[in-house]
């Protein structure tokens, strides 16, 4: 019984392992003129012609180095995302995503500023 156990166990992990890789991206975008930043974490997971996907950014303000190497901000808002683009064709993908951005106290933006919305969208690439 354990021998079926284990060969169960290990066809499962076989045929699943392919399709839990997941993948993305950390950034970080400085502007000169402004010193201010936008930080970005993007993790994606592809499912043949689907890709399923959450994003977030966080805007900075007052961009500096904390003890003269590492980086730190003031965070003024964020904006989260959460997508799934079909791949249709080689060329065209179709996406629907659902995205809100909270203003936090420090920006002094009120937090009724706050904005959500569901989009549909199509790419075409050349």
């Amino acid at each position: 019984m354990k021998v079926i156990i284990l060969l169960l166990s290990l066809f499962l992990l076989t045929i699943t392992l392919p399709v839990s890789a997941i993948g993305g991206h950390v950034a970080i975008e400085y502007d000169l003129m402004s010193e201010t930043a936008m930080t970005e974490v993007d993790l994606h997971k592809n499912i043949d012609d689907l890709k399923i996907g959450l994003q977030m950014n966080t805007y900075l303000i007052q961009l500096s180095l904390k003890d003269g190497w590492m980086p730190a901000g003031v965070p003024e808002s964020q904006f989260y995302r959460g997508y799934l683009d079909y791949k249709w064709t080689d060329n065209i993908t179709f996406t629907l995503s659902n995205q809100c951005r909270h203003f936090f106290s420090q920006s002094h933006i009120s937090h009724w500023n706050d904005t959500s919305s569901i989009t549909v969208g199509a790419k075409y690439e050349f």
